[in-house]
């Protein structure tokens, strides 16, 4: 039995390392050969079906993978499937040859060459109408799970320590931005930023601290005279000492105001969330 010159070094382990060796690497091949076992050969019945937007299969062939597709994803109701067969039969009786050299195996330009060269019916509407979502909805399906796998990745920068606090909403609205715009420059159009001040605004609202209604001092001094008989209004005018601690409870106190308005309005946007 030949070994590979890659695996010479084994040769000249003692007979206990080759033995933890091969116990090791039994299990190994064993999990390798019981995935091999129950996944091959490989059936799906979408990937089996997809290759009809190549339209080079029979007229039988090709209605049966379209109809499979479209049975999958629910795109066409019950009643109207006598109206996509109807569809398919014409599309296989149009010579689409000049279409294959021109989309130049482009199945995606093939399809719009199709939409460009079709008769609209009287009412002006597609003549392909079930055909036409069915072809854009299999261009449009993903190849692999590497543009979800970037989103996440972009997740860490949008949503971070600072931003943490960021609606569902919001999040989403920013992975999309960021996503479309990955590779182009953002044209920000009058409409984007007449929207950008509105929003501004109604949050700069909400955020507002309430307008707190400035007390005069002397009604401060009154209210509190009357519940101090033993001191007058005058008495207060007259006694600078008194006049400044009053002064200083009235700053205080609209200090006070003014932290427990701006708590109440974080409290209530953080509801609304």
């Amino acid at each position: 039995m030949e070994i590979d010159p890659r695996l010479d070094s084994l040769m000249t382990f003692s007979e206990v390392k080759k033995r933890k060796f091969v116990e090791l690497f039994q299990t190994f091949l064993w999990n390798i050969l019981s995935y091999l076992i129950e996944y091959l050969p490989f059936s799906d019945s979408i990937i089996n079906s997809l290759d009809f937007v190549l339209l080079d299969n029979s007229l039988f062939v090709l209605k049966e993978k379209i109809l499979t597709f479209d049975e999958i994803f629910g795109i066409t109701s019950k009643d109207n499937k006598i109206e996509l067969c109807e569809e398919i039969n014409t599309l296989i009786s149009t010579n689409i040859n000049w279409m294959r050299i021109e989309s130049r195996n482009s199945s995606l330009h093939l399809w719009d060459l199709i939409e460009f060269a079709n008769d609209r019916n009287q009412n002006g509407d597609n003549e392909y109408k079930h055909l036409t979502k069915i072809f854009r909805l299999a261009h449009i399906l993903p190849t692999s799970s590497a543009c979800i796998e970037q989103s996440f990745s972009s997740l860490k920068f949008i949503k971070n320590l600072l931003r943490n606090s960021l609606r569902e909403e919001t999040v989403q609205s920013l992975i999309i931005i960021a996503q479309e715009f990955k590779d182009k420059d953002i044209i920000i159009s009058e409409e984007m930023l007449h929207r950008y001040n509105s929003v501004k605004e109604s949050l700069n609202k909400r955020k507002s601290i309430l307008t707190v209604k400035e007390i005069p001092l002397e009604n401060i001094a009154e209210e509190t005279a009357s519940s101090n008989p033993n001191m007058g209004f005058d008495e207060l005018n007259e006694h600078p000492n008194k006049r400044k601690e009053f002064e200083g409870k009235y700053a205080k106190g609209q200090v006070i105001w003014k932290i427990f308005s701006k708590l109440k309005d974080s409290k209530a946007e953080f509801r609304n969330r």
